[in-house]
């Protein structure tokens, strides 16, 4: 028994090591969050079973819409089903099972298979289950744990929130990519995704990632959809607690460009977008509303084959910001960590201010970067104009204190996706390129809106790179 928990653990490590490429050997305690999650775990291992895994669920629900997506590429399939307060994790993946078993999300060509069914006769493989419910487990998905992870407006039955602020920096000396991000306050038991199998205490991660190769035998349409082609690398990191997964953080670097921005396509948590959390200052709980927009129908499932995300406008989801009162302020924020002191930085995004051209009391809707330390986290006083920013920022009092751009009564964007960046002043700009003061590591953007209550105004995109002359 004690051998095979050993080889198990050496097994575990090794799958850490393929997901993340040169991360490294995970420890035995962060393993035992991902055990469970590895069909016969503690058996012999063998190469067939170390690229099948489960999902978990724990507790009960709260009610919503639960989101099961793959984790393979940056524009997933998925399949959502509605969920109920107080159902139980065992309900619920029964009816996932349910729901997976007819209508195949992640295998469409299931149908022009052959597979053998239970009494081993190769049969159409749409008449085979392709998973089934244990209890609070469903089996048996191909790849690894973190493979399938969830998503949606779905908060309990353990789910624990996702990594934020995820951001990664490039030395092409030295071949290494560094990851930095945000845990939540309650720990993970461990962490995984492109930084393999780790503990779930850990914000940064460095690895060896050398550029990647543009290829010569590519036809030219192949070059124009092909990430590889262009440079673009993806990264993710997703916390595990008990056996469940969260949600990922995920940002994609830009090796061309030495840039990074936020190219997934991944359905949201609890309507806020990965990598970002939600603040809010005044008002009554509830009454700022954060929501996924989507580009489209979002359907209960998608299996197609999936298009390549190259630029916003591939992006089919986007955050939506919407208040019930006019006391409120609020919107999300989020960190760029890990940065140089004395480097000059450049940030793009894409603002929609939707129907809000038809909303004729005044109401503001902006953009804001400041500089700080990597011990300080902005208020929601500070981000909301009520509290000064820290010191030596741009415009560090007032409404105004820290803005990039914005749009208010008589400015709108005409419902379209709407590029800012700090590279150009804008009316009422207070910020342009940043370059970092000494002790500053670190740069928080967020969007705020407040005015009366509003249908909703929106981003879709962001982006950071280091203009600093190497």
């Amino acid at each position: 028994m004690n051998r095979r928990y050993k080889a198990s653990h050496i097994a575990v490590a090794a799958l850490g090591l393929l997901i993340a490429g040169d991360a490294g050997i995970a420890d035995e305690e962060c393993c035992e969050c991902f055990h469970q999650l590895i069909p016969d775990w503690g058996k012999p291992i063998t190469a067939m079973r170390m690229s099948r895994s489960y999902v978990k669920l724990d507790g009960t629900a709260k009610g919503g819409d639960l989101v099961l997506m793959e984790m393979v590429n940056p524009n997933p399939r998925y399949i959502k089903i509605d969920t109920h307060a107080g159902e139980t994790a065992e309900t619920v993946i029964a009816r996932m099972a349910a729901a997976i078993n007819e209508v195949s999300p992640f295998n469409p060509y299931r149908d022009r298979m052959r597979i053998p069914n239970e009494k081993g006769e190769m049969v159409s493989g749409d008449k085979v289950p392709i998973v089934h419910a244990e209890g609070n487990l469903l089996k048996t998905f191909g790849g690894f744990p973190g493979s399938y992870i969830f998503a949606g407006t779905e908060t309990g039955l353990g789910i624990p929130p996702p990594p934020t602020s995820l951001t990664a920096t490039y030395d092409p000396q030295s071949q290494k990519i560094s990851l930095h991000w945000e845990n939540p306050d309650e720990p993970y038991d461990a962490i995984g995704g492109s930084v393999g199998m780790q503990p779930g205490t850990i914000t940064n991660f460095v690895q060896k990632h050398r550029a990647p190769e543009h290829r010569a035998n590519l036809k030219e349409w192949e070059r124009e959809i092909d990430r590889r082609d262009k440079g673009l690398r993806r990264f993710s990191v997703i916390g595990c607690r008990s056996g469940v997964l969260s949600n990922a953080a995920a940002i994609t670097w830009d090796f061309d460009d030495d840039s990074q921005q936020e190219l997934d396509i991944q359905p949201f948590t609890a309507g806020i977008c990965p990598n970002w959390k939600g603040w809010s200052y005044g008002g009554e709980p509830g009454t700022l509303v954060l929501e996924q927009g989507t580009r489209g129908e979002w359907k209960q499932f998608d299996q197609r084959l999936k298009g390549i995300v190259l630029t916003p406008d591939d992006k089919r989801f986007f955050q939506l910001i919407k208040t019930r009162s006019p006391t409120v302020v609020g919107g999300v924020c989020r960190k760029f960590l890990g940065l140089q002191p004395g480097h000059t930085y450049r940030i793009w995004t894409r603002m929609n201010t939707l129907d809000m051209e038809n909303v004729k009391d005044n109401w503001s809707f902006s953009f804001h970067a400041v500089p700080h330390g990597k011990a300080v986290t902005l208020s929601s006083q500070q981000m909301a104009g009520t509290a000064p920013l820290p010191a030596g920022s741009a415009g560090s009092a007032g409404s105004q204190a820290g803005q990039v751009a914005s749009c208010g009564t008589g400015s709108t964007t005409k419902g379209k996706f709407v590029d800012c960046s700090t590279e150009k002043s804008g009316p009422n700009s207070q910020v342009l390129d940043i370059t970092l003061p000494a002790g500053a590591e670190v740069i928080t953007v967020w969007f705020r809106y407040s005015g009366p209550p509003c249908s909703g105004v929106g981003f879709d995109w962001i982006k950071l790179k280091d203009i600093t002359t190497r």
